[in-house]
């Protein structure tokens, strides 16, 4: 088994949050975590086998020159934010972006097609671990969560516990796998872990209280299940879908609920779908406000403060790693200040302005112009076809669950995923160049 593909799964595997203390190596005032070791360990044995190995050079990768064009963009963002602020800053902050480097050393290390399908093996499996440990920390270590909450004075709600390492994961293979689980042959056994991956994601990301996943998780089995190919069909699977979904929530709150002290859980569950309904209060002094309108209320004064303070008057070129904003509430009051705005495009706009924003928007349109042409092409295989419609939905859901969280622009694990689905591409094009020959060899016979 290579190394890379172990560490990269390891990578997922490793519990991450924002509040809860990281497994790292002080260094000074500066740390290195265990995620940031490994990959500078990948990036590192990647080095030293291109440096002494004489195999033969592959082909340009399909994005590597975007990818090269955004690692020099950072190198020139770093020197950037060094003359303006402490290194220490600059270097923490560019360290949620670092990831992205993994895409060289990872396609180096899936030399074949055996080497791609054992790594999205790993990558399910850890989906199942994933969702299983939030589980069970959620259900059976509930007063020591309470307790860090109380500490903290952070509240007992989810996303202020957990930050799923899985969730991009989850988003780029979710319709390859609702695809694959309805219209495709398989075996029982991978029928079952499909499902299981379905179920207690599902099951986490309602224990996680993310709204902004529950909306990108509703677009994409949306638009998973509505691309199948037999329309008579659609419906079914739309039903069989929906149904499972209400079966999901209306398990965990009763299984909630038969628990008295898992009864905050519940009316936090309850606050966040509710505030779906009670947008229309927000700004309004007079109306009776939940935790979770408050919360939004929040976030849109943090985010206009900073565009207003911050972005507008360094709208081109953006100021650098290392800067920050505070979070404001509705009265005005500033407080802890942060690497991130609850959007991540005022927070790509914070940090490296139109300039950099507009290379963003270059490369996402790349990517997504990339899956058309396998969507579209007659060459693709169906479960290639399948991949590149799944990964088309993730990027669709990211564009609009941008708009909400900044996970998916500065998360060191997120990026790690964003690279895996690169990787996968690239793939996916190399098996399109072998179909095209093998069909150019049976002409010519």
């Amino acid at each position: 088994m290579n190394i890379t593909l172990i560490l990269i799964s390891l990578i997922v595997l490793i519990p991450s949050s924002y509040q809860l203390p990281v497994i790292a190596l002080p260094l000074g005032y500066f740390y290195i975590t265990l995620v940031e070791m490994m990959i500078i360990f990948i990036f590192f044995l990647w080095g030293m086998q291109a440096l002494f190995s004489s195999a033969p050079k592959v082909v340009r990768p399909l994005f590597s020159k975007y990818v090269i064009l955004i690692l020099c963009l950072f190198v020139i963002y770093i020197f950037f934010g060094l003359f303006q602020r402490n290194a220490i800053g600059v270097l923490g902050d560019f360290r949620q972006y670092m990831p992205l480097v993994l895409y060289f050393p990872l396609l180096h290390a899936l030399r074949n097609q055996m080497a791609v399908e054992k790594l999205r093996g790993m990558l399910f499996f850890s989906l199942i671990i994933i969702a299983i440990y939030i589980i069970v920390i959620f259900f059976f270590f509930n007063s020591a969560l309470v307790a860090y909450a109380a500490k903290g004075n952070i509240g007992f709600t989810g996303e202020r516990i957990f930050i799923d390492n899985s969730v991009f994961l989850f988003f780029a293979y979710l319709g390859y796998i609702v695809a694959a689980f309805f219209a495709g042959p398989m075996g029982g056994l991978r029928r079952i872990v499909y499902f299981a991956i379905i179920f207690l994601s599902i099951l986490v990301l309602l224990i996680m209280q993310v709204r902004s996943f529950w909306i990108m998780t509703a677009i994409i089995l949306f638009l998973s299940f509505f691309s199948l190919t037999r329309a008579i069909h659609k419906f079914k699977y739309a039903f069989v879908a929906i149904v499972s979904t209400f079966v999901i929530i209306i398990l965990v709150f009763l299984t909630l609920q038969a628990t008295g002290f898992r009864s905050k859980a519940i009316d936090n569950i309850k606050d966040r779908f509710a505030s779906f309904s009670d947008m229309d209060k927000i700004g309004k002094t007079g109306a009776k406000r939940t935790e979770s309108i408050g919360s939004i209320e929040t976030r849109m004064a943090t985010a206009e403060y900073a565009l207003e303070k911050y972005i507008i008057p360094n709208w081109f070129f953006g100021l650098g790693f290392g800067a920050q904003t505070p979070m404001v509430n509705t009265f005005g009051a500033k407080g802890l200040m942060k690497y991130q705005i609850d959007n991540g495009y005022l927070t790509l706009l914070l940090k490296f302005g139109v300039f950099g924003l507009f290379f963003y928007a270059l490369f996402t349109l790349k990517i997504t112009w990339s899956l058309f042409r396998i969507i579209f092409n007659p060459l693709t295989g169906q479960e290639d076809i399948w991949l590149a419609k799944s990964f088309l939905y993730a990027i669709i859901a990211m564009i609009a669950g941008s708009f909400f969280t900044s996970i998916f622009i500065r998360e060191q694990v997120c990026i790690v995923s964003f690279v895996i689905m690169l990787c996968e591409i690239e793939w996916i094009n190399k098996r399109i160049t072998i179909n095209r020959a093998a069909k150019s060899g049976h002409h010519a016979k």
